[in-house]
């Protein structure tokens, strides 16, 4: 309907329209499936993490369009690393919350006192012998006890931690990612979500 009222009849601008060759008809896709673009949340969210660190910060868009790994990429706490576009939940304010508890997340590390203790948190993780997994198991703890901390600091942040955290549980047992009889890991990473 919306592209007949758009196109009024017009064969060329109908064709372009319906083949999800224009802008309109794309923007038109986006909004239906509640697909959120950073760029139009990008004033919002730099308010609202910059009123929660109480300094500007730097929302920088990750090239990996549905999964930013804010550690390959170098946690300085002036930057936070977001995707390009999010799609994971069907509505806009699932997206848009997405984006909101992400920044959340991120913004810990600095807040309490991960970055603080980095290189002596580095230091210790390379003398394990299998050091791939010693960083994958802290990012894990860490990242829990942060997604903990905000609702201690932070009223109204709880709901949507619990929210965004049945989903991903919901995403990893969909997957096939964690197994029957999880292995240890996998319990920590549950118990962590």
């Amino acid at each position: 309907h919306h592209g007949r009222v758009h196109c009024q009849g017009n064969a060329r601008r109908s064709q372009a329209y319906f083949q999800l060759e224009s802008a309109e008809s794309t923007d038109q896709l986006s909004a239906l499936m509640g697909l959120v673009r950073l760029e139009d949340q990008r004033r919002i969210l730099n308010l609202y993490g910059e009123a929660l660190a109480g300094r500007p910060l730097s929302l920088v868009a990750s090239p990996d369009l549905e999964n930013p790994d804010s550690e390959d990429q170098g946690l300085t706490g002036l930057e936070i690393v977001l995707p390009k576009t999010c799609g994971k939940f069907d509505t806009v304010q699932g997206n848009v919350e997405f984006y909101k508890v992400a920044l959340l997340h991120q913004l810990g590390y600095q807040t309490f006192h991960t970055l603080r203790y980095l290189k002596k948190i580095e230091r210790t993780l390379s003398g394990y012998h299998d050091h791939l997994r010693a960083r994958t198991l802290f990012n894990v703890l860490e990242g829990a006890r942060i997604d903990w901390q905000w609702p201690q600091r932070l009223a109204g942040t709880e709901a949507q931690l619990k929210r965004l955290k049945r989903h991903a549980c919901a995403t990893l047992a969909a997957s096939g990612f964690i197994a029957p009889t999880p292995s240890a890991f996998q319990w920590v990473l549950l118990l962590s979500l």
